[in-house]
C-alpha cells in the first residue's frame, strides 16, 4: 500500500512539474502582429494565448514587462513598464500603460499569467516591437526615367558603409509607390511578396520596415531595390507619375540611439531590369509580364521625383507569403504545337519555368486562364499573357500567373 501511494505521489508530481517548468503563454502579438517593426501608435496593445492544462482553466491575472533591452528584461529589469500582477481575464489587446514611447523606438516585452488556482506560469519568451516612422521619412523618391517615361521595373542600388561593431541593429525603411523587393549584398531580405499592401496611392502610401542586421557585414554593403509599377498607375489612381519609385532610409541602432546611414537621393544608381508589362491593369485586362533575357544591367544615375502631399504611414500587415508549390496534373500537346499545362485548380501565384536549348531571340508566349471553354466552342481569350525573349542560354524564370497555362 505504501509503495502504491509513493507511485501515486510521484505521478501527481510529474503532472504538476510541467506547469512550473515551462511557459504556458504563447502566440504573443503586438497590435495583432508578431514582432512588428513598425506600428502606427505610441500606445501599443498586447495579446497572448494561454495553453490549457486542465478543464475549466481560466486566467485570473497577468503581468506584462516592457524594456528597451532584451538582456535586461531577461534579468527582470523592465525600464519602460512593469504592470505588476493585474487581476484580470483580459488577454486580447491589453493596452500599454508605461512610460511615453517615441517613434522609431525598439522595445522588448514578455508576459506571464496566473490561473484560477493562483498558479503562475513561467515567463513567456521575449518578443519585440518597434514604433514606426510617424513624422515623415528622410530621403527622396527615386526611380528611372527614360525619354520622359518611367521605366516600369527598374533596379536601384547604392553601396552603404556600415561599422558592424558600432551598430547593434540595422533597419531599412522602404516606402515604394508600386511593389518592391529588397536585397542586401545580393541576398533577398524576407519572404514576403507583393510589398507593400495596396493603398490610395495618390495621397497615401505605406512604409515597410526590414531588420537587415543578419545581411550586413562590416564595411561596404550593396543595398538594392527592385521596384515594379503595380497599382501606381494613372489609369487606376490620379497619381503624379505613371511609374514606380521608392524612398528608402537605412538606419543603425548604436548605444540606444538611431543614426542614419543612407537615404535615397541622386547618388543612387538605377538600371532597367528587362521586365515590362503586357496589360493595362484594368479589370479583366491586368495582363502579364514581358521579359527580355538579353537585357543586361546598365547602371546610371537614378532619377529623383518630387512627390507632393504624400502621407506615408507604417504598414501594419503581416505581408503576403507563398504558401504552396504545385506541379501540373496534366501536360497536353495542342494541334498548333503549343502545350497546355493544367494545374488542376485556380490560384494566384507565379510560374517557375526553365528553358534550355532554344535559340537567342526566340520568344515563348504564355497565356493564363482560370477557365477553359468546351472544345466545340471558341477558345476564351486570355486575360493574362507573358512573353519571354530568350538569350540562347538556359533561363530560369518566375512569372506572375493565373492557372491553368497555355504555352506557345
Amino acid at each position: 500500500m505504501f509503495l502504491c501511494l509513493k507511485r501515486l505521489e510521484l505521478f501527481l508530481m510529474a503532472l504538476l512539474l510541467p506547469f512550473a517548468a515551462h511557459s504556458q503563454v504563447q502566440n504573443l502579438t503586438c497590435e495583432g502582429l508578431k514582432n512588428p517593426l513598425g506600428i502606427e501608435t505610441l500606445t501599443p496593445h498586447f495579446s497572448w494565448q494561454n495553453v490549457l492544462r486542465h478543464r475549466n482553466q481560466r486566467q485570473k491575472a497577468y503581468q506584462i514587462q516592457v524594456s528597451t533591452d532584451s538582456l535586461s528584461l531577461a534579468k527582470d529589469v523592465a525600464d519602460l513598464w512593469d504592470s505588476g500582477q493585474v487581476e484580470s481575464e483580459e488577454q486580447i489587446m491589453v493596452e500599454y500603460e508605461g512610460k511615453p514611447l517615441n517613434e522609431r523606438q525598439l522595445c522588448y516585452w514578455r508576459v506571464r499569467t496566473w490561473d484560477e488556482k493562483g498558479r503562475c506560469t513561467a515567463w513567456s519568451g521575449i518578443e519585440r516591437f518597434a514604433v514606426g516612422i510617424m513624422s515623415g521619412m528622410q530621403g527622396e523618391y527615386v526611380g528611372l526615367s527614360d525619354e520622359d517615361k518611367l521605366c516600369p521595373a527598374p533596379m536601384l542600388r547604392k553601396n552603404v558603409r556600415v561599422a558592424k561593431n558600432g551598430n547593434d541593429i540595422v533597419f531599412a525603411h522602404v516606402n515604394s509607390l508600386g511593389y518592391h523587393e529588397f536585397f542586401v549584398n545580393g541576398e533577398r531580405v524576407g519572404d514576403e511578396v507583393l510589398q507593400p499592401a495596396v493603398s490610395q496611392l495618390e495621397k497615401h502610401s505605406l512604409i515597410v520596415t526590414y531588420d537587415i542586421t543578419p545581411y550586413i557585414h562590416d564595411g561596404d554593403n550593396e543595398i538594392m531595390l527592385w521596384i515594379g509599377q503595380g497599382w501606381n498607375r494613372q489609369n487606376v489612381f490620379p497619381v503624379q507619375y505613371d511609374g514606380p519609385m521608392a524612398k528608402a532610409e537605412i538606419c543603425g541602432l548604436s548605444q540606444g540611439k538611431w543614426q542614419t546611414l543612407a537615404v535615397t537621393d541622386a547618388s543612387w544608381q538605377a538600371s532597367p531590369s528587362g521586365y515590362s508589362y503586357t496589360g493595362t491593369w484594368l479589370p479583366l485586362q491586368f495582363g502579364g509580364e514581358r521579359y527580355d533575357a538579353n537585357v543586361k544591367p546598365e547602371w546610371r544615375q537614378a532619377s529623383v521625383f518630387p512627390v507632393a502631399e504624400m502621407r506615408a504611414t507604417p504598414q501594419q500587415f503581416e505581408g503576403n507569403h507563398v504558401i504552396d508549390s504545385v506541379t501540373p496534373v496534366s501536360v497536353a500537346r495542342q494541334a498548333d504545337g503549343s502545350l497546355l499545362l493544367d494545374f488542376g485548380r485556380v490560384m494566384t501565384g507565379w510560374l517557375r519555368v526553365s528553358f534550355d536549348g532554344l535559340a537567342k531571340g526566340n520568344e515563348v508566349r504564355m497565356e493564363y486562364a482560370d477557365h477553359m471553354l468546351p472544345k466545340e466552342k471558341k477558345e476564351r481569350p486570355s486575360e493574362t499573357v507573358s512573353i519571354i525573349t530568350l538569350s540562347g542560354m538556359c533561363v530560369s524564370l518566375v512569372l506572375a500567373s493565373l492557372m491553368p497555362l497555355l504555352c506557345r
